[in-house]
């Protein structure tokens, strides 16, 4: 079981890194976060005054995927194979549009 170190940054900005890599941020130090554009998650934090020190995101916004592309496949598979009713079929279809909306949003 792998351990993390939740950081905290000025203006409110949280980051998940592993436990190894949080000896190295030091108090004071300057740092450029990059956040993701809707949910203004942050991606990864990039040291200012050591460059070259890149840290990304342990647990995040694109853990979503995980649940996500399964829930398409099981979808798909209802509509295709279990669903006869047109009705359902056309709950399925917008779930399924909603499904991959989110994907290309999680992107992006």
């Amino acid at each position: 079981r792998e351990s993390y170190t939740l950081l905290h940054f000025n203006e409110g900005y949280e980051i998940k890194i592993k436990h190894d890599h949080s000896r190295m941020f030091e108090k004071g130090e300057n740092f450029m976060i990059s956040l993701t554009s809707i949910t203004k998650e942050v991606l990864k934090v990039e040291s200012l005054d050591h460059p070259g020190q890149i840290y990304s995101q342990r647990y995040g916004v694109f853990s979503v995927f995980g649940f996500i592309i399964p829930m398409v496949l099981i979808l798909s598979f209802l509509y295709f194979y279990v669903i006869k009713n047109n009705d359902y079929k056309l709950t399925l279809i917008i779930l399924l549009f909603i499904c991959g909306l989110a994907q290309l949003v999680l992107l992006i």
